[in-house]
């Protein structure tokens, strides 16, 4: 029996399906959705379901009825499985595969069901806030990459842009294709007149602006959303009730926070259960290794990362003569400077030769190393290029071998100490 091998068409398949049985059940149409779920379950050449993914479906568009009523959620998770078990005996030639698909080689988010490509796309650079040359049709373009890529996870956050330009964006590309993703905002940051960022953690600031975000997606929930930073005027518990309000009204599936010290995610999470934590790291930044990495791995939290290839430097397209213009936001990190970059450009060149060796992109193998870190859920990867974020999604398309991890690790030493400066 032939079957699809793509992760994409495969994901695609079983949207499509728990979508038609979920208008089956809420709209009351049952001889005409009935009739296209057998049709589209006949079709040539047949295709794989798998389960997982179908159930996952079916949860994201029974959360309506869910919030509505909430005595119906136990009601649903039987009706699912049963469902599912139904079409499974009705059309045993197809292969209904209890497990995720290898190939899309997902990672569960926390302890939901929400399942996450590893390279995710990070939409702060088509906001147009500090990366230069950036414009509507290849920003939509990006996004539409990304998803076309295999990339199901999207991060993107209420003060990227300073009218919510990345999140319109992110809607427009998007369109009908809304249940195949996880989608991510953050809120508790915008910019006054000044263009200046400022943290807001008060509850109806948080629920302000995450409703606004809503508008902006053009969608009634989001899989994930963030509290952008610590506000340090406001005690992390009270945007931890806030955000926990949210969540259990149903506006979102589940809570994360960026930017937060061990102590501080300790006290949201004692009021607020987390499932991601978004730092930065890359290849340079391992500070998280002392501390807040384990303190998630020991409570089953995603940490989804940010800077991988540290804003372009790690992608190795930056010649050592580069001069950033000064609307180029890069050049006021430590990183991009005087002695620090030549020491980077240097380890960059280890980097180059090992990745001409195995026939891969710089980035490739950067980010591939990023995700073999214990720990490590997703990279989010920027972009403002169709092609960017089709060659970082290509980094899970092959795995470095052990002596290849051991060689770039002795590079990282012999790099020596970083100079750094945070993003927030």
């Amino acid at each position: 029996m032939q079957l699809l091998s793509d992760s994409q068409s495969t994901c695609r398949d079983s949207t499509v399906v728990a979508n038609a049985v979920w208008r089956n059940r809420h709209d009351g149409q049952f001889g005409i959705h009935n009739l296209a779920i057998e049709t589209y379950l006949k079709k040539t050449p047949p295709v794989e379901i798998f389960v997982e993914d179908f159930l996952v479906r079916l949860r994201q568009r029974d959360r309506k009825l869910a919030v509505r009523n909430t005595s119906m959620t136990g009601y649903n998770a039987r009706w699912r499985k049963s469902t599912v078990r139904g079409y499974a005996k009705r059309f045993p030639c197809r292969n209904w595969n209890t497990a995720m698909p290898t190939s899309s080689k997902r990672r569960r988010l926390g302890v939901t069901d929400l399942f996450v490509s590893p390279v995710a796309l990070g939409c702060w650079p088509i906001s147009g806030m500090t990366s230069i040359e950036v414009n509507e049709r290849d920003s939509l373009a990006t996004v539409t990459a990304a998803i076309d890529a295999g990339v199901n996870f999207l991060d993107t956050a209420y003060g990227y842009g300073e009218n919510g330009e990345s999140e319109l964006l992110i809607a427009k590309a998007v369109g009908d294709r809304r249940d195949e993703l996880v989608i991510a905002t953050k809120c508790g940051m915008h910019w006054n007149e000044r263009v200046e960022r400022v943290f807001d953690g008060r509850p109806v600031t948080l629920k302000r602006e995450f409703d606004e975000s809503l508008r902006r997606l053009n969608t009634d929930r989001v899989e994930l959303l963030y509290l952008h930073a610590p506000d340090p005027n406001v005690a992390v518990t009270e945007s931890a009730g806030a955000l926990k309000d949210l969540m259990d009204a149903g506006k979102t599936r589940s809570i994360g926070v960026s930017n937060f010290n061990v102590e501080q995610l300790e006290a949201f999470h004692a009021e607020c259960p987390i499932t991601a934590f978004q730092p930065p790291y890359n290849m340079l930044q391992r500070e998280i290794e002392q501390d807040s990495l384990p303190w998630c791995r020991e409570r089953n939290i995603s940490v989804v990362i940010y800077w991988p290839l540290m804003k372009g430097l790690l992608a190795g397209k930056l010649a050592r003569d580069h001069v950033f213009p000064p609307e180029d936001g890069r050049a006021k990190y430590p990183m991009f400077q005087g002695n620090e970059w030549q020491k980077n450009q240097d380890f960059i060149d280890v980097l180059r030769e090992l990745a001409n060796e195995i026939g891969r992109s710089v980035a490739e193998v950067v980010i591939n190393w990023t995700l073999q870190q214990p720990g490590i859920t997703t990279a989010l990867c920027g972009a403002k290029r169709a092609h960017q974020i089709e060659e970082t999604a290509r980094a899970t398309s092959f795995e470095l071998t052990t002596q290849q991890m051991e060689r770039i690790d002795r590079a990282i030493a012999d790099r020596g100490t970083v100079i750094t400066r945070a993003a927030v």
